[in-house]
């Protein structure tokens, strides 16, 4: 026979059931609050920084290369999330203010890695990357800087992937708000130098210069207005 239930004991349940309630919502609420804090930084920036400053001492140590290098982002999410800029009076923008040191340090002084680790990392993290004042237009500006230098090992890399990952990376290598003569000329002479070895690789190069050279904005100022567009265009052709 089965046992009735009172209706004190459903009320019983029932509070019960929804002090239950509240305390998961609670959990539910603080578990989803923590990863908002550490998103901003998703490497070890302690390292990173202690890594920087033994490089700066004595940059012809491979180790001290080695340590910096692994301790820099490995992907533009990485990266971004590092070295971004917010708005917020309580966030801490240390490393937003440390971006170039980096990413000159990066460039200059990790001299003594195999050119297809140095490489491989450069171009994993342009995959996806996006075109914004500072950290962003520092990295690019490093990723013209290795193109001329290893352009074989870049163009080796690059292809490594899928073709549409192939285009993002030169969606981003390509990004600019205006014309450019130096960057029109780079777009020539890797044509030329690069053609007849990776035809498959300029056909997607093509492609996305054709649409991001001159074709983008900052994705800080998607808000900019139509006419100041304009006026910063007529006034690159100018010069």
């Amino acid at each position: 026979m089965r046992k009735s239930i009172t209706p004190s004991a459903y009320d019983e349940d029932g509070q019960l059931i929804r002090k239950m309630k509240k305390l998961l919502l609670l959990l539910a609420t603080i578990i989803g609050f923590v990863p908002v804090y550490g998103q901003y930084f998703p490497v070890d920036t302690v390292e990173l920084n202690a890594a920087y400053r033994d490089l700066a001492e004595n940059p012809n140590t491979p180790q001290r290369q080695k340590r910096f290098f692994d301790a820099f982002p490995n992907t533009w999410k990485e990266f971004a999330m590092t070295y971004q800029f917010l708005p917020f009076a309580d966030y801490d923008l240390d490393m937003y203010y440390h971006a170039a040191k980096h990413i000159e340090v990066l460039g200059n002084r990790v001299t003594l890695l195999p050119d297809s680790v140095y490489c491989k990392k450069l171009v994993k993290i342009a995959i996806g990357a996006t075109l914004d004042a500072d950290a962003p237009i520092y990295f690019q500006s490093l990723l013209h800087q290795t193109m001329h230098k290893k352009r074989d090992a870049m163009f080796r890399e690059v292809m490594a992937y899928p073709k549409g990952f192939q285009s993002m990376f030169w969606q981003f290598y390509w990004s600019s708000i205006c014309r450019s003569q130096p960057l029109e000329q780079e777009y020539k002479d890797l044509r030329k130098l690069t053609s007849d070895t990776y035809p498959e690789a300029i056909t997607i190069m093509d492609a996305a210069f054709s649409n991001f050279y001159d074709g983008v904005w900052l994705m800080g100022d998607l808000s900019v207005d139509k006419q100041k567009v304009e006026r910063t265009h007529s006034a690159s052709s100018i010069h």
